[in-house]
Parts: structure tokens; C-alpha cells; sequence
């Protein structure tokens, strides 16, 4: 039962990361998203999930960066709790 519920978390977990991923690139070409319909809905949606986890990280980093890293700490943040479930389970 625990090896189900660990599973569970773990692909949630990388569904997040990917999440993270896709929503950090649509970021980088907003005229491309702009003049889509349907990836300016998708980047809506991914926004809606990321934007709770990435504003307390952005809060605590240093203002007046022209690149913003949250995406990057939030995803080196979940592959590591990943690998620390594992490891925990594992032994």
C-alpha cells in the first residue's frame, strides 16, 4: 500500500516538474503564445498551477534580475524531494 501511495507522489511529482518546464518556456516567447489561441490558454493553465509554488520563491530572491531562476530552484526543489523519497525507501 505505502509503494502505491510513494509511486502516486513521485509521478505527481514529475508531472509537476514538467509542468514547471513547459510553462518556463512559453514564458521565454510570449509572441508566439500571444498569437495562439490554444497556447495562450495552455500557458493560462500552467500559469494557474505554477504561480502558488513560484511566487514564494520569487519573494526571496534578490530584485532586479533581468532572468527570473524560480522555475529553475522550484524544479532542482522537487527532483530532489523525488530522489529523497527514494532514497528513504529504498534504504
Amino acid at each position: 500500500m505505502l509503494a502505491v501511495v510513494v509511486d502516486a507522489v513521485l509521478t505527481a511529482l514529475s508531472v509537476l516538474f514538467w509542468v514547471v518546464f513547459i510553462q518556463a518556456i512559453l514564458s521565454w516567447i510570449p509572441g508566439m503564445v500571444a498569437g495562439s489561441g490554444w497556447l495562450r490558454a495552455l500557458e493560462r493553465a500552467l500559469r494557474q498551477v505554477t504561480e502558488p509554488l513560484l511566487e514564494p520563491i520569487r519573494g526571496r530572491l534578490p530584485g532586479g534580475a533581468a532572468i527570473d531562476f524560480s522555475p529553475l530552484i522550484l524544479m532542482i526543489a522537487i527532483q530532489v524531494v523525488r530522489w529523497l523519497l527514494v532514497r528513504l525507501l529504498v534504504g
